[in-house]
């Protein structure tokens, strides 16, 4: 899913993830093999007087300490509550099991051993190891897991991950509460960064951590976002309830049922997307039966913490997945919806002379904020306010400027890209990198503002297309390619002919 920023395209190295392999084409568990042996095991039998509430499911490829600590969190958290608020502690609802896919079998087998003591020693015989025979990739092992799982609900969880103590039944109750919800997802939070590897989770982190998942939206051109990205983890926006059509599968909990009846994850990804497809799969069945629209619940009293990281390589499948994406017409039942959550919080989403959608405050908010420059605040002023308005660009673009040093104001610059879809980020980054002599990183941002240029044919040809769409898709955002065309000798002038003369054009 995005490198770890849309879907997880790649996880740190090690995690469940493997290059040497995939499911497409020769795993030992094809999709359509599996959907065939699950179909008489939609609901498994259990000793007389027994019920298992819930399956937690962990793919693994290597790196074991960082399952470990993962395992560790999920038996403190074990300890900590009932798995759904108000049942009895004699049934084995209480306990969920935990099934552990060992993806790397083969190629770590010292460490499966490692791996099985201890998952004994914290879930006894509720814990359960899988080693199948090649890595499955996620989707596969995700789907082996489901099959074998005796819980009414799955749950799947990365294993670069930390649940916060009680995650687990704020999501169950969700589902329990309501049969028109598919999903339940909890808030998904990058820790401060910076920490060493072997760090617990301390209140601090809600104070310098940050979002990574609250649930996944479409852009008007239908790009998926994760909403509230690498904003503040204690802002206001992670405390509301929230409904979405697609969520990551990094922490994610349904009934078995539903996920076994659809047809599970798709197993001709690798590695990424397959929980897009499996969301849109998801929506289109009850659409295509005539019911109301199904969606998967944001809760924001479920926290997990989540150890995203980066890995030479980790775009490898990336052309596959989107090539399989569209395959599958997985935007066919979906709309945008991105600028709706926006207008819920109080923000909007416009049309931007460079033809990207930026999420945005309101004009007036825009210029209370603006008024704060004027006074010749501190940067640990303007840093404060950006807590509480991630969106205030000048503000963001202000600090870059005003960095003690080049390589903080490289930090800050780089920074600015998660928030600011206009070249003005990486118009800093061109002119900082050759300050510091980072060639490749000059060429990179060069290459990027250019490719933000577009001919005046070409350009008048997108705002034509864009405005029928619109009108089609979001006619409430039918009007922003009329206004940025009503700005555009003003853009001209002002933005692109600069842009132009600094990259010598």
């Amino acid at each position: 899913m995005p490198a770890c920023k849309a879907f997880h395209s790649e996880p740190a190295p090690g995690t469940w993830r493997g290059e040497s392999s995939s499911a497409c084409g020769g795993a030992s568990f094809p999709f359509h093999d599996f959907m065939k042996q699950c179909a008489h095991r939609m609901e498994p039998s259990f000793p007389a007087g027994s019920f298992m509430l819930a399956s937690i499911i962990i793919p693994v490829y290597g790196q074991t300490d960082m399952t470990l600590r993962c395992l560790e969190a999920l038996a403190a958290s074990r300890e900590s509550s009932s798995l759904l608020h108000g049942a009895s502690r004699g049934e084995n609802q209480a306990v969920p099991e935990v099934l552990l896919i060992n993806n790397g079998a083969q190629d770590f087998p010292a460490e499966g051993k490692r791996l099985a003591r201890h998952l004994a020693e914290y879930f006894g015989s509720a814990g359960r190891m899988f080693s199948p025979p090649r890595n499955l990739n996620f989707a596969g092992a995700c789907n082996l897991g489901a099959r074998e799982a005796q819980g009414r609900y799955i749950c799947f969880l990365n294993n670069d991950t930390l649940p916060a103590p009680s995650w687990l039944p704020p999501l169950l109750n969700a589902l329990e509460q309501d049969d028109s919800l598919l999903m339940a997802s909890p808030l998904l939070l990058y820790p401060p960064r910076g920490l060493p590897d072997d760090a617990r989770v301390s209140p601090q982190w809600r104070r310098d951590g940050e979002i990574q998942h609250i649930g996944v939206t479409l852009r008007p051109d239908m790009r998926v976002r994760h909403l509230y990205e690498y904003w503040p983890a204690d802002h206001p926006v992670t405390r509301r309830a929230r409904r979405f059509d697609i969520v990551t599968a990094a922490s994610l909990v349904m009934r078995r049922a539903d996920f076994l009846e659809a047809g599970a994850f798709d197993e001709e990804f690798r590695n990424g997307f397959e929980d897009v497809e499996l969301c849109s799969r998801l929506v289109r069945r009850t659409l295509e039966r005539g019911k109301e629209r199904r969606r998967a619940a944001f809760v924001p009293e479920s926290v997990v913490w989540h150890f995203c990281g980066s890995t030479p390589g980790r775009k490898t499948h990336e052309e596959h997945n989107r090539h399989i994406l569209a395959a599958r017409k997985a935007s066919s039942c979906m709309v945008p919806d991105e600028h709706l959550h926006l207008l819920e919080d109080g923000y909007e989403l416009r049309l931007t002379p460079w033809l990207t959608w930026q999420p945005a405050l309101s004009l007036r908010q825009e210029a209370l904020l603006d008024r704060e420059l004027k006074k010749q605040p501190s940067p640990a002023e303007v840093a404060a306010l950006l807590r509480e308005y991630p969106l205030w660009l000048k503000g963001r673009l202000w600090l870059v400027s005003h960095a003690e040093n080049p390589r903080l104001a490289l930090e800050l610059a780089m920074r600015a890209l998660h928030f600011d879809t206009s070249p003005a980020p990486l118009e800093h980054i061109f002119r900082l990198a050759g300050e510091l002599g980072l060639a490749e990183l000059r060429r990179s941002a060069a290459d990027s503002l250019r490719a933000a240029l577009l001919p005046p044919r070409e350009r008048n040809e997108r705002l034509l297309r864009l405005r029928a769409e619109l009108r089609g898709r979001c006619p409430e955002l039918a009007d922003q390619p009329d206004i940025v065309r009503a700005d555009e000798a003003r853009f001209l002038a002002r933005e692109e002919a600069p842009l132009r003369a600094l990259l010598g054009e």
